[in-house]
């Protein structure tokens, strides 16, 4: 494979201007397992492109697998004082600080991901399954009834409305959605 590697990227080194084969490059050695040249690579995106989210979620997932939480909350601040209106940005803030055991702030950029959510369903099921870990079930429920209601048919969102049901006792609502998620079967 390593010819055909080194093709990929003396094709690829044609068109170094672009931000985006920056990121296929950061891609190509983050599989490799070469955090220091994907790191490089995605910093090159970014400064092509400093608004390019993709690079920047990239970058704060390998600047906080090699460790480095506080660059990574650095790379994240900044990124969401230049585009506030990122829901991406919050959503990966969100995760961020889970992982570092902010909770709290974390519920904070997950509610501002979902806010921001236009089209899908990820950052308000995430944000519902955070705030029902927390203690908030009914504000998680309610949360996830909406979503159900607005993008029917989604078994995640249904296994966890069940899960709340059971855990809740409202043996009512956890057969409604039992026979909701049998019928997508």
């Amino acid at each position: 494979l390593e010819p055909l590697f080194e093709e990929y990227l003396a094709i690829q080194s044609d068109h170094l201007d672009m931000p985006s084969v920056h990121l296929q490059l950061a891609n190509f050695w983050n599989d490799r397992d070469d955090s220091e040249k994907a790191t490089a690579a995605l910093e090159e995106a970014l400064r092509l492109n400093p608004e390019l989210e993709p690079a920047i979620v990239n970058l704060v997932d390998i600047l906080r697998r090699d460790g480095k939480n506080d660059e990574a909350s650095a790379v994240l601040s900044t990124a969401i004082d230049r585009i506030p209106d990122s829901g991406s940005l919050w959503f990966s803030q969100g995760l961020h600080l889970i992982r570092l055991g902010q909770t709290d702030k974390a519920i904070v950029s997950l509610k501002r991901a979902a806010e921001l959510e236009n089209e899908g369903s990820r950052h308000r099921y995430v944000y519902a399954i955070a705030l029902n870990d927390t203690g908030s079930g009914p504000e998680a429920t309610s949360i996830l009834e909406d979503l159900n209601r607005s993008l029917p048919g989604q078994p995640d969102v249904l296994n966890a409305l069940l899960a709340f049901a059971r855990d809740s006792g409202d043996r009512q609502r956890y057969e409604r959605y039992r026979s909701e998620l049998v019928a997508l079967m």
